[in-house]
């Protein structure tokens, strides 16, 4: 009987991972089938998702560590991940975030001990902190599947391995130097990290954590003067707080639980952390006026393809009307701007816009409205002659008679009126720039055909043909000026702000949301944007093919909004705004900051792990008589 007892316990997780990764294959099989009567999979990507992590977990929870406490520590790793997870999402959880990191400094410390006593190793924090970062993953942007299940996954678990690295630095500086350095490492490696999330190639800052405010802005406005990092100071300092004092109770602890005075001991200091920038942000938003400044009618427009299956089948003329049908409907006699969503016309020859059949039907639409300025949002291509110079950057296509041809897409913006649609110089025109790594760019592949070839039947592409530009545009329309912002843009505040310093004072972000289904990732994206209001203090409207449409003022809030997965579109009166936040002006503060006290540490770190330890050495030449 104990022996059975013995071997069950021992089995236990992996038989709970098997059982798991047969439900992954289950789920799997109802998405193929979903995908084949060209339904999205919605929710059932995150099933799927963690399904395959608990089957994973299961069969290595035994080689998770070796330390006595391995269930305890699992459980701590996991419970770390469900709380950032819920904080991030709603609203009502806001209070998560500031304990979220408590669990996993807990396993840290003890790691760190048992380290002292050579009882375990830097594996172990690096797999007790992957769960816990890939949980958190899961649970927040599980619907980047959606879009594409393998190219999904691996954006999912290598985000989660990127978030490891500034977690092992910090034990690396804490076990190099002290507990009080290591914690202002922690601090200053993370933010370190999300600086560095916003600038590579593989860039995917979706998870931020000054992001996680987004859904209540009234915290966080202050962000006009330290964006969305100040919110990741806030964060970590408070969980480093409440870690502290939770420290100096366990150290003279008489009871297992804390009593009512112990509690106020370790909550009493973090909770003035906490409500001090709460009441600051509540003054500035009470001081702020978002009615200021020159009035505009906007009109955004929301056709509703699903992109998936039916979107980019749709025939020209299907797409035209129903555009033109929305402005009719809608549109009045005073409206300023109309606001078309990412990629509303395909294949647009980028050459010669002004022949191009979308451009010159919607030459029609200024008989009606004289005044108004329309922002669309096109996708389009420069095909190469045989014989043409060509950049180093192109995508290539082979034909069935064995030429190759040529070619750059672009995903653009224009801007047309009365008196530019017919004028001599070219058209008004912006290119996206921030690319989305895996589906709209696959960086450090291009080189390797066999990885550019996979890639591109994954439904990617390799960087090759989707061309950017170096710098933002404004829009300088007679009725103001306009930013276009197209999609992922959006969730980069300091990218947003060149924006500004180039004359916006409107921002329109143009998106398509579709590929993700009604699930939180729209709403994410959605919220992100009100962030970008209040760091540059203008406000923003969204223009997206399925929803959610919606204007935003310059505090953050949320005016207007449309209903996801419905056609239609949405009229609202805006403020253009001249001022320059703080922000704007000084964007990458506190990235530059973290980066130089990261490399000091760091070097510092390495240093002393290289050099002789002190004591060590004068008990050597003790020992020798030196």
């Amino acid at each position: 009987f104990f022996i059975y007892i013995f071997i069950m316990n021992k089995y236990i997780p992996a038989i709970l991972g098997l059982l798991a990764l047969l439900g992954a294959g289950l789920l799997g099989s109802q998405m193929q089938a979903q995908a084949a009567a060209e339904e999205i999979w919605g929710y059932s990507t995150f099933a799927c998702l963690i399904f395959i992590w608990l089957g994973i977990l299961g069969f290595s929870w035994n080689m998770m560590t070796n330390l006595p406490n391995r269930n305890q520590l699992i459980a701590a790793s996991s419970l770390s991940a469900l709380l950032l997870s819920l904080g991030f999402m709603f609203n009502w959880a806001i209070l998560a975030l500031f304990v979220g990191f408590l669990p996993l400094l807990w396993i840290e410390n003890e790691v760190y001990k048992a380290r002292a006593q050579r009882k375990t190793s830097y594996w172990t924090i690096f797999k007790l902190s992957y769960n816990t970062f890939a949980i958190w993953n899961i649970c927040t942007t599980y619907w980047v599947a959606n879009a594409g299940f393998i190219p999904g996954c691996i954006a999912i678990f290598l985000n989660s391995f990127f978030m490891t690295l500034p977690f092992l630095a910090f034990h690396f500086v804490k076990k190099q130097h002290n507990e009080k350095l290591g914690f202002i490492a922690f601090v200053s490696f993370w933010l370190s990290f999300e600086w560095w999330h916003m600038y590579w190639d593989l860039s995917w800052p979706w998870l931020t954590l000054g992001n996680s405010f987004a859904h209540s802005t009234y915290v966080v406005q202050w962000y006009e003067y330290t964006g969305v990092f100040g919110g990741g100071i806030w964060i970590l300092l408070v969980n480093l707080a409440i870690f502290h004092r939770f420290q100096l109770w366990y150290a003279n602890k008489t009871s297992f639980w804390p009593d009512k005075m112990a509690l106020r001991s370790i909550l009493a200091r973090p909770s003035v952390y906490i409500a001090l920038p709460v009441v600051f942000s509540l003054v500035l938003g009470w001081l702020h006026n978002p009615e200021e400044g020159e009035k505009r009618q906007v009109l955004l427009l929301q056709p509703n393809y699903e992109p998936h299956f039916k979107k980019f089948n749709a025939s020209y003329n299907e797409t035209f009307n129903n555009f033109y049908q929305l402005i009719n409907e809608n549109a009045k006699a005073n409206t300023d701007f109309i606001i078309f969503p990412e990629t509303s016309f395909d294949d647009v020859n980028i050459r010669d816009l002004r022949q191009s059949l979308a451009v010159q039907d919607l030459d029609t639409v200024f008989q009606q409205l004289p005044n108004v300025q329309l922002i669309v949002g096109i996708s389009a291509l420069k095909i190469y002659e045989k014989d043409e110079v060509r950049p180093e950057k192109v995508g290539k296509v082979v034909r069935k008679n064995g030429e190759s041809l040529y070619y750059n897409s672009y995903n653009s913006a224009i801007w047309l009126d009365k008196n530019n649609i017919n004028a001599t110089e070219s058209l008004p025109i912006y290119h996206k720039s921030k690319l989305v790594p895996g589906s709209e760019i696959m960086p450090y592949v291009s080189g390797i055909d066999f990885l550019s070839d996979w890639i591109m039947d994954l439904g990617g592409t390799t960087g090759y043909a989707l061309t950017t530009q170096a710098n933002r545009v404004s829009f300088a329309t007679p009725r103001g000026n306009v930013a276009p912002v197209i999609c992922y843009e959006s969730i980069y505040g300091d990218f947003v702000t060149q924006y500004i310093k180039k004359g916006a004072a409107l921002l329109a972000v143009m998106t398509n949301d579709g590929w993700w289904g009604d699930t939180d990732g729209y709403k994410q994206h959605l919220n992100f944007a009100r962030l970008r209001a209040i760091e540059t203090r203008r406000w923003v409207v969204r223009a997206a093919n399925s929803g959610s449409s919606a204007v935003i003022n310059s505090k953050g809030e949320i005016i207007a909004q449309t209903v996801y997965n419905t056609r239609t579109a949405l009229p609202a009166e805006v403020c253009l705004k001249t001022e320059i936040s703080f922000f704007v002006r000084y964007s990458n503060l506190i990235g530059r900051i973290s980066l130089l006290l990261t490399s000091i540490l760091l070097v510092s770190a390495i240093g002393k792990l290289l050099s002789p330890n002190r004591k060590e050495v004068q008990q050597l030449r003790k020992d020798n008589n030196m």
